[in-house]
């Protein structure tokens, strides 16, 4: 998946205004972004996470998900792949990350 400067600075914007209030609300298409960006980090060590509403068949509450649960490889490459069961996707500050 590439990603345009664009869009670049769209998932950073996005995670400041996170990191400034607590949380941001995302759409499913930014939520790919926003795991385009971080393919090579780890995600336990980020300032944000990536919480989504549906994961397990939880449709009340927000959880958050690790890369495993979004990246897929294969002999072709890595590719993100967001379940069609997530219904919603959030930034969440993690506790101890400064705003």
């Amino acid at each position: 998946m590439g990603i345009t400067v664009k869009q670049l600075e769209s998932v950073l914007r996005l995670e400041k205004r996170a990191i400034q209030t607590g949380s941001v609300i995302l759409t499913r298409r930014q939520a790919e972004f926003w795991c385009g960006v971080h393919v090579n980090d780890d995600w336990y060590k980020l300032s944000l996470m990536l919480m989504v509403r549906g994961y397990s068949g939880d449709y009340s509450n927000f959880t958050e998900v690790d890369a495993d649960s979004v990246y897929e490889l294969d002999e072709s490459g890595c590719f993100i792949e967001l379940p069609e069961w997530w219904d919603g996707y959030q930034l969440w500050r993690r506790d101890g990350a400064s705003s």
